[in-house]
């Protein structure tokens, strides 16, 4: 099964050459997940409402050895039905979302994937937002100032991390 997104308009091609299409606000990569399983990459999704944001994160992702994109989404709402339909070890979230905030999708994704880590990526000064973010139950926050080391360190610290423990925020 293969996944792509065409504005809001999901199209998937089944194994028997069906074509189905629903409204879905997600991009799941499904050609991804069997290698990400067999080589043991850390499987991320992404949520920025910036399609820009996106490509460059998965860019930066994705030329990694041992990271994979497996979803992204625009939108809050699109982000809850990625994570429910796609596996992933962190979530990589906005706090503006054009739908619901960021802060209600941390508690959501807290409360029902309790093993999903959540990374906030924000433009938010970390001094004045990181503390009540790691609280609300963020494994790292990183402002989206900091270099791309920044982002893929803390992925790997919240994706092999004790549970329990998060690193500082990166900034």
């Amino acid at each position: 099964m293969f996944a792509t997104l065409g504005g809001h308009l999901l199209t998937v091609k089944e194994r028997g050459g069906d074509v189905r299409r629903q409204a879905i606000e997600c991009t799941v990569r499904r050609d991804v997940f069997p290698v990400v399983q067999a080589v043991n990459k850390i499987p991320v999704v992404i949520v920025d409402d910036h399609a820009i944001v996106r490509y460059g994160l998965r860019g930066l992702i994705d030329s990694q050895p041992d990271l994979a994109v497996v979803g992204e989404a625009e939108t809050g709402a699109g982000a809850l039905r990625c994570v429910d339909m796609e596996p992933a070890a962190v979530l990589i979230l906005d706090l503006e979302l054009p739908d619901i905030s960021g802060i209600e999708i941390l508690w959501r994704v807290s409360q029902t994937y309790p093993r999903v880590r959540v990374l906030v990526f924000s433009s938010y000064p970390a001094d004045r937002f990181a503390a009540a973010i790691l609280e609300a139950g963020a494994a790292a926050y990183v402002c989206k100032s900091a270099g791309g080391v920044a982002i893929l360190e803390a992925l790997r610290l919240i994706a092999f991390g004790i549970e329990g423990e998060s690193p500082p925020p990166l900034h």
